[in-house]
């Protein structure tokens, strides 16, 4: 089994589990002038950006690009990490900001606010794959458990 991020040429195919979508959310480590509620965009683009480096997750990494071409903010990633655990971690410290995927608000770190960001969003698409002819019951339980998450609504911020 393997998490992997979407391929639109790909037919519907039963080795699929149904999409997560989700706004991307941003967090923050309790700068000034950050406070609870929506965010706008500018407020996000003024602090220092902590990122995957795009060799390691180059979608991820447009999509945060891209977000910042479309509202033509300058692109500069301040600090770079391999795992979103990591980046979170470092926000946590108060190196700076990230956009996290919402599946990602699960993990609670100290001095780590998860906000929405106001007006259009980047969104993530995360789904699983697995061998269609896998009789394992540790697969089946993962999988049902996994289905049964993307079809719960979602939780309030």
């Amino acid at each position: 089994m393997q998490f992997a991020e979407p391929n639109p040429e790909l037919s519907p195919d039963p080795s699929r589990t149904a999409d997560c979508r989700g706004p991307v959310i941003w967090i923050d480590e309790g700068r000034d002038g950050f406070c609870e509620g929506i965010l706008e965009p500018a407020a996000f683009f003024a602090a220092p950006l902590i990122l995957f480096p795009r060799r390691s997750a180059p979608i991820f990494h447009d999509l945060v690009s891209g977000y910042f071409a479309e509202h033509r903010s300058a692109f500069s990633v301040f600090q770079e990490a391999i795992q979103m655990q990591t980046i979170i971690g470092l926000v946590g410290s108060g190196m700076g900001v990230a956009l996290v995927p919402q599946s990602m608000t699960r993990l609670q770190r100290d001095g780590v606010t998860y906000l929405p960001l106001s007006g259009r969003v980047p969104t993530v698409e995360t789904g699983l794959l697995w061998r269609t002819n896998d009789r394992n019951a540790a697969c089946a339980n993962f999988l049902a458990v996994a289905n049964a998450s993307v079809h719960q609504p979602a939780q309030a911020l």
